[in-house]
């Protein structure tokens, strides 16, 4: 199997992993791939600059990214770190 970039980089691969919405993507598959349809759902994302509290995860440190289950009555779906606040010095 070979991938091949839009700058026509080949690169040979036993495997390859998509890991974003191929029709979303701008990909094309060679032979042809039969996807699925799948329906997308809408996501709200909210950013807070602050630091997360060891003791709500009953642990000593806070884990670097945390997924959850899709539950009703969960605060949030995943937790991670995605940048530094420069105005207020602390992760967002």
């Amino acid at each position: 199997m070979v991938v091949s970039t839009a700058h026509g980089v080949d690169f040979p691969a036993d495997a390859v992993v998509v890991a974003a919405a191929p029709e979303l993507a701008r990909m094309r598959f060679d032979p042809a791939v039969q996807l699925d349809h799948r329906a997308f759902q809408e996501v709200h994302v909210t950013l807070v600059a602050g630091e997360v509290s060891p003791a709500y995860f009953a642990t000593a440190t806070v884990p670097g990214n945390v997924l959850t289950e899709d539950r009703p009555g969960l605060p949030f779906k995943s937790l991670g770190f995605v940048a530094e606040s420069p105005q207020f010095r602390t992760p967002v």
